[in-house]
């Protein structure tokens, strides 16, 4: 029998991808991501299973059945899939903030580093290759952040980034290696084709009973004067006659709740206007766009699928977001930009006499970067670190990830009605020390228990614990500490593998838990075992004194892990530093014009 290896390039019947985005939030462009690459995988014949990872997981807005799995379980899901390929993007991920778009879903404060440097060492770990789809690059990097962002350029096998402002952000020793190539989505009319959009667009229209001649108006953030909007709108109105339609596209960025307020202002006005307060699908939104007159917001991809269709499109681009510049320099429209309202009618006239020829060319690079980016999938890693150069990458990858976190990871366990809990049943969960933790657990059954799990290997201690089946509250009653003890709300998991139980008054498909949590080191585990022991001997009902003297405990031992965290955090930039002098000694030109000095010395050495 022959036996193939990675570098024999063997085709495959089927590829597993592993792809990388924000695909668990209910934001508009994201969410066409891995719809778009299936289409264009399906088109060049590759059968293809993507498998979808995002900063917290869990089932993919819209698409009832499609899971999302957390970024964290990238490397665990390897071992059990083995991916042809790791895909990162598109979408604004390459970055080193905290700048998630959904505070409420993204509950804790990570970085979004975790999108691009987690796969980058675990496709040099499992030689896999890293192919970027087109992701943005929204900041320009610090000195000390480029020798760390050259690194991970380097575990790529292709690079390419939405606009020329990413590359430039990248720094100037990278571009050459970096492709431009348009957002993946501007070619979203070949996986919804306009005609097929029909039946859909008719019933949309009888089921709000909007005119057939109108506009699609957007904003994501508060608008300042409502005035200056409704004086905008109106002036367009009056010349274009179209009825004007809000209708909200990303429901993460707060657009429903903004747009709302913004319609109640100007609705008293004369003004043609309709607000559609119903959430609708991302192909929804797609009909809606593709047979309006003209798309006017601040939505990048609400501008690039109008694009696609040949409708004309205006950006509102109060933020000024280089995404949004970037995509209308490409589009060579940038005379459809408008910085505020009073920019909108000319704007607008300058959208109405555009040609569709820019966006087919638009179309047409993104091919070829499609056609680059599935080339790389089943081949062999172009580009492999030496065993030292990995070492080091991944000690930089290490201290960035950890520096100044007080991350950790969690586990929650399920039990259905027929069966117990096992680690076939589990969703992962992120939580800071002592912040506040927040999160919706979906199901695609009823389950009638959970185990909690904050950590593995210390104690911890939870409080403000609120726990939602199906929206209702779970009585304290029915949560059991296995190994530790409650005390006025306050839950003492003393033990190495500390365990929360959640046994459901009815079994529930979703579960929304709320809480506070920080871990324990096993010298603050014996001091909190003995003092439940020996002196907070509370009673059940509430004591002042004794939730004082709690509190005050829990401050002082809050404040010994910010110090440990300190300290931690010295040592590892203290062994950055000592393993970087020691790679600048070992490559230096004296060192290797004594070598033959100290060869002779050893070999002195041995014969004495």
């Amino acid at each position: 029998m022959a036996v193939y290896r990675r570098g024999d390039c063997m085709p495959k019947d089927r590829y597993i991808i592993a792809q990388i985005g924000t695909f668990d939030c209910k934001n508009f462009g994201d969410l066409l991501f891995p719809n778009v690459l299936e289409w264009h995988l399906k088109k060049r014949g590759q059968n293809a299973e993507l498998v979808l990872f995002s900063p917290m997981g869990g089932e993919k807005p819209f698409e009832s059945g499609t899971l999302v799995y957390p970024i964290c379980d990238l490397e665990r899901l390897y071992r059990e899939r083995h991916f042809d390929a790791i895909v990162i993007g598109g979408g604004d991920l390459i970055r080193l903030d905290s700048g998630w778009a959904s505070q409420e879903k993204y509950d804790v404060d990570a970085s979004t580093m975790e999108l691009w440097l987690i796969p980058a060492v675990v496709s040099l770990k499992y030689d896999i290759p890293l192919l970027w789809n087109s992701p943005g690059v929204p900041f320009p990097f610090t000195a000390a952040q480029t020798p760390l962002v050259k690194l991970a350029l380097d575990a790529a096998d292709y690079l390419s980034v939405r606009d020329e402002t990413s590359r430039d952000n990248l720094g100037e020793t990278e571009a050459c290696r970096v492709a431009v190539s348009p957002d993946t989505v501007f070619t979203v009319d070949g996986l919804y084709p306009r005609e097929k959009t029909d039946g859909l667009f008719l019933r949309l229209c009888e089921r709000f009973g909007f005119a057939d001649d109108f506009m699609v108006f957007q904003v994501n953030q508060s608008v300042a004067s409502p005035d200056a909007c409704a004086a905008a709108l109106q002036e367009v109105q009056t010349k274009y006659g179209s009825e004007i339609v809000f209708m909200p596209i990303g429901y993460v960025h707060m657009d429903k709740e903004c747009m709302r307020t913004l319609y109640s202002a100007v609705s008293g006005r004369d003004l043609k206007i309709r607000f559609i307060e119903d959430e609708l699908s991302p192909v929804e939104m797609i009909a809606m766009l593709s047979h309006a007159r003209c798309f006017i917001g601040t939505s990048l991809h609400g501008s690039a699928v109008s694009s696609a269709y040949g409708v004309p499109a205006v950006a509102l681009n109060f933020a000024n977001l280089a995404k949004v510049r970037g995509a209308f320099r490409l589009l060579g429209a940038e005379d459809c930009l408008a910085a505020d309202f009073a920019d909108l009618p000319a704007a607008m006239d300058a959208a109405l006499k555009r040609s569709a020829s820019a966006a087919a060319e638009l179309r047409r690079q993104a091919e070829e970067h499609m056609d680059r980016l599935i080339g790389c999938i089943g081949a062999p890693k172009r580009h492999a670190f030496t065993q030292r150069g990995a070492q080091s990458f991944f000690l930089e990858v290490h201290h960035m990830l950890t520096k100044g976190v007080t991350q950790r990871r969690g586990i929650l366990y399920y039990a259905r009605p027929s069966s117990d809990f096992s680690e076939s049943a589990r969703q992962d969960f992120t939580w800071h020390q002592g912040k506040p933790f927040v999160r919706e657990f979906v199901f695609d059954a009823p389950v009638v228990a959970v185990r909690l799990d904050p950590l593995e290997g210390s104690g911890c201690i939870v409080w403000n614990l609120h726990i939602l089946a199906d929206g209702c509250a779970v009585p304290e009653d029915y949560v059991v500490v296995p190994c530790g003890a409650k005390k006025q709300g306050t839950y003492f998991l003393l033990d190495s593998d500390p365990q929360l139980v959640i046994r459901m008054p009815r079994s529930a498909r979703t579960i929304r838990v709320e809480a506070h949590m920080c871990s324990l080191d096993e010298s603050q585990e014996r001091l909190w075992a003995q003092t439940l022991d020996n002196k907070l001997q509370f009673e059940e009902t509430p004591d002042a004194s004794g939730s004082e003297t709690m509190q005050r405990i829990l401050c002082e031992k809050e404040a010994h892990i910010a110090e440990l965290t300190g300290a931690l955090e010295e040592a590892r930039r203290h062994e950055i530093e000592m393993r970087a002098a020691h790679e600048a000694i070992v490559h230096s030109t004296f060192w290797r014009m004594t070598w033959p000095l100290r060869r002779l010395v050893g070999m002195v050495k041995g014969k004495r």
